[in-house]
């Protein structure tokens, strides 16, 4: 038995390894891009030597006990002929404790499964805070000695970023509204939601406040925009006024901040006319006091499933030229956006060549629709619902296997036992709830373990869920109801077989 026992694990992980040929390949495809070294995952001698381990080890030590087990049979019971009609309860405790078990982590996979399903569900209708319908966005990326300076750097860890890259920014947006198609154009650092984005945040004073060290100041994150990018955005407007062509270097400098920060550093004031000052500690003698001449709407940085942070918005041409190498980054990239009609590859091929023109060397990348950029910073969240999906379709197809092999086995072994029930005027529909009553109450076993299982694995996945709380009652409740109803099925061919028991064959027997 245990040889038996070792052939049909060695068996299951050879075919297992074959599907996981498959699961690698699709696996891949799924894998987001910050994923380290996917594309190198494969099945080398390491997998094959754990896969052949995995199996001896499982195939001995699962298959040594009911080996040992029937070892130890008694000669005397297994002769008598009614010795057949029954087993011992031991062993049938023993099969359906074995797919409780596997009914409860069924469960618990599934509710994570389903807390992530639900999770993106709410993240693909949560506000941007922006209209990206008929947005084409395009990324550029300065290069070159006319537009930064490194040769300082040794000396005081500061780049120096020229007046060339505001006279860049001003030609593109010029060149670029003249285009067939384009209905208007905006300017910004990095565009939110934007995939390998660095965006940076920094430090700031408020004027008027007692005076604090600098690791106790507050911060928001950063960004520099060109006039009309809120409009192009469509992101409102809430108070005081928008960024204007005025707003120029040797203008007083000024500066639009979110609703967030409003909220979180003015709660119960109004911010417009406020005072600050930006500490990056590198640029301090060039920077001068900016003030708030308007609040707009929340826009989500990084991704839809995350909250939006406080953030400041400064006119491109109010900014210190000196800054630090991370900085220097962020000044040289800049992130187009066109509200068009229409992303037809006659108006992408005029937008490579306008920009061409004003600098050949500075390569032009990403172009493409605010609403594909939008749907892959969902990434994060449909890869863990699809790994987790994929998990728990494995679990519950085991789970279902485990409660139709112990059913089956037990409507075998009580096939005498069913016969005479039916001799003895039994009907079927009695003989169906009798074996369904039995897989019934496995799986009501197995879902309340996995239950209290849940409450204690869930929390793990707190981090990435959004709008849904790790307990959420409905998707606990759908999916117990979903894998009570798939054991019931399971359960139901060997109960439908039970009720075809010939009860003059079982008589005959006796």
């Amino acid at each position: 038995m245990l040889t038996e026992s070792v052939l049909l694990a060695m068996s299951g992980g050879l075919l297992g390894l074959v599907l996981s040929v498959w699961g690698i390949k699709l696996f891949i495809a799924l894998a987001p891009r910050w994923l380290p070294q996917a594309k190198a995952i494969s099945i080398d001698a390491r997998v094959l030597g754990f896969t052949f381990a995995i199996s001896l080890a499982t195939g001995i030590l699962f298959g040594l006990a009911p080996a040992l087990r029937a070892s130890k049979t008694d000669l005397n019971d297994s002769l008598k002929e009614g010795g057949r009609s029954s087993a011992p309860g031991s062993r049938h405790r023993t099969r359906s404790t074995l797919v409780v078990i596997e009914v409860a982590l069924a469960l618990i996979l599934l509710v994570s499964a389903g807390l992530m399903m639900n999770t993106v569900v709410r993240v693909l209708h949560a506000d941007p805070g922006f209209h990206p319908n008929h947005l084409l966005t395009l990324e550029v990326r300065l290069i070159g000695k006319k537009y930064f300076d490194i040769s300082q750097w040794e000396k005081t860890g500061l780049d120096l970023v020229t007046p060339q890259v505001g006279i860049f920014c001003k030609q593109v947006l010029e060149r670029v509204r003249a285009l067939p198609g384009v209905e208007s154009a905006g300017l910004i650092d990095w565009l939110p939601m934007l995939e390998d984005a660095e965006r940076f945040g920094t430090n700031f004073a408020i004027a008027g406040r007692p005076a604090v060290t600098a690791g106790e100041r507050p911060g928001a994150m950063f960004s520099a925009i060109s006039p009309e990018y809120f409009r192009v955005m469509q992101i409102r407007l809430l108070k005081g006024r928008d960024l204007t062509e005025q707003d120029a270097a040797t203008a007083p400098w000024v500066v639009v901040i979110n609703d967030a920060m409003a909220r979180k550093f003015w709660p119960n004031q109004d911010p417009i006319g406020q005072v600050i000052t930006l500490d990056t500690q590198v640029t301090r003698a060039e920077e001068r006091p900016r003030e708030i001449v308007g609040v707009v709407g929340n826009v989500r940085q990084f991704r839809l499933g995350m909250d939006p942070f406080p953030e400041i918005y400064a006119p491109y041409p109010q900014q210190a030229q000196h800054c630090t190498a991370g900085a220097t980054e962020t000044r040289l990239h800049k992130s187009l956006v066109l509200r068009t009609n229409s992303a037809s590859k006659s108006l992408i091929d005029s937008l490579r060549r306008a920009v061409a023109e004003l600098d050949k060397d500075s390569p032009v990348f990403g172009i493409k629709t605010v609403q594909e950029t939008i749907s892959d910073s969902t990434n994060l969240e449909r890869f863990y619902t699809q790994l987790l999906g994929g998990f728990a379709v494995v679990a519950l197809l085991l789970a279902a296997i485990g409660i139709y092999g112990v059913i089956s086995y037990s409507v075998s072994e009580r096939r005498h036992e069913i016969g005479l029930r039916m001799a003895l005027g039994a009907q079927s529909a009695q003989v169906l709830r009798l074996v369904l009553s039995e897989g019934f109450v496995l799986s009501l076993a197995g879902v309340a373990i996995g239950l209290a299982g849940s409450f204690g694995a869930t929390p793990l996945l707190s981090d990435f869920l959004y709008g849904v709380k790790a307990h959420d009652p409905l998707t606990l409740t759908l999916v117990s109801l979903f894998l009570i109803g798939i054991t019931i099925l399971a359960t139901f061919i060997p109960a439908f077989r039970a009720t075809k028991v010939d009860p003059m064959v079982t008589l005959r027997h006796e």
